[in-house]
């Protein structure tokens, strides 16, 4: 089996400081180069906004297509985050659409899910909930440049929550 490992980072990036861009360069190049050493790479391409994502998958020589803007069932849970975030018409249908997916076991150490909802949390105005939430992602997150990028956003929640009192 061949598989293929897409990554778009651009709306990660935009909020990173320099130092921290450029560490998650840093740790893409040597992901990207631990590849191609290993005989596995074929090629790279800039991806296209998720709006006009579609899957295709090869099975008995047909060619299967997803189209996920018309998608309407999510087959795992993290499928069904992405479409959360990619799908829901508001930050608060989105945040509906990831509360239902709080007690999935498989995204349970996901950190991600908590990210999602402190940004969804965070257009709703409620800095405080967002702030835990983005706190948790952080305690969750494998790498050091994400870690540092939800532990800023926390502390603008702070920022922002302190604001509210006033």
């Amino acid at each position: 089996m061949k598989c293929l490992c897409l990554i778009r980072a651009d709306k990660m990036m935009e909020h990173l400081e320099s130092e921290d861009a450029a560490q998650h360069y840093r740790d893409y190049k040597a992901f990207t180069d631990a590849i191609k050493a290993s005989g596995q790479f074929i090629g790279a391409n800039r991806l296209l906004p998720p709006e006009t994502a579609t899957t295709v998958r090869v099975r008995d020589g047909r060619v299967l297509t997803t189209d996920w803007v018309r998608l309407q069932t999510a087959p795992s849970p993290v499928i069904a985050l992405n479409r959360a975030m990619a799908m829901a018409f508001g930050a608060a249908a989105g945040l509906d659409l990831v509360d239902a997916l709080r007690t999935e076991p498989t995204l349970a150490q996901y950190h991600l899910l908590p990210a999602v909802r402190g940004d969804l949390l965070m257009q709703l105005d409620c800095h405080p909930e967002a702030r835990a939430e983005f706190e948790r992602a952080a305690t969750l997150a494998a790498n050091a440049s994400e870690r540092a990028l939800l532990l800023r956003r926390a502390a603008t929640c702070r920022s922002l929550a302190d604001g509210d009192r006033r």
